[in-house]
């Protein structure tokens, strides 16, 4: 349930960012050579990024002509990927799910990295979003108003304990980065 004053904002800059991670070949690097590739995430699924990564190493033993065959890979550098995804060898399996979620999800980065933190699963993100807040006391203003103010007589507002309300509110919410989320 979320009212005008609780909508989440839409973040105008989504997509912006370019999901890139830059590769090693594994061998030559191990025999101190960098031969390295960056990839474009954008459009990939894991299918796509794995062969890309087959056919840039492919592409290396034509090029080298040397007979090596290079099958291994290890990360070089990321752009606009959480670190929590990357290993010394590659992109962890979750990074996959997160990265589909992120882009079907009209939420923008940093709510999906407030729900990580604060131990959301990432298919229930958009489900539990409720918004931002500077305070426990703002939300739980906000929260009233929309929710419960019709219930209550306006001779009585003035007795209402917002801190009270947002210390017991929080039982069913959680906050991560100024970010509320409901415990479902």
């Amino acid at each position: 349930l979320l009212g005008p004053a609780m909508a989440p904002t839409i973040n105008p800059t989504k997509g912006n960012n370019i999901m890139q991670i830059t590769l090693n070949s594994l061998s030559d690097y191990n025999a101190g050579r960098l031969i390295w590739k960056t990839f474009d995430l954008s459009g990939m699924d894991k299918e796509d990024y794995l062969l890309a990564i087959s056919n840039w190493l492919a592409s290396v033993d034509v090029k080298r002509g040397d007979g090596e065959v290079r099958e291994e890979w290890n990360v070089a550098d990321i752009e606009d990927i959480p670190h929590n995804f990357v290993g010394d060898y590659d992109l962890d399996d979750d990074f996959w799910a997160y990265k589909e979620a992120l882009e079907a999800s009209y939420l923008d980065e940093e709510v999906f990295a407030a729900a990580m933190a604060a131990g959301i699963n990432i298919d229930r993100v958009e489900d539990s979003y409720r918004g931002q807040w500077d305070t426990d006391f703002d939300f739980a203003v906000d929260w009233f108003n929309e929710v419960c103010m019709h219930d209550v007589p306006d001779f009585l507002v003035g007795y209402i304990d917002y801190e009270a309300y947002a210390r017991d509110l929080m039982d069913e919410f959680t906050e991560s980065g100024g970010h509320y989320f409901y415990n479902c």
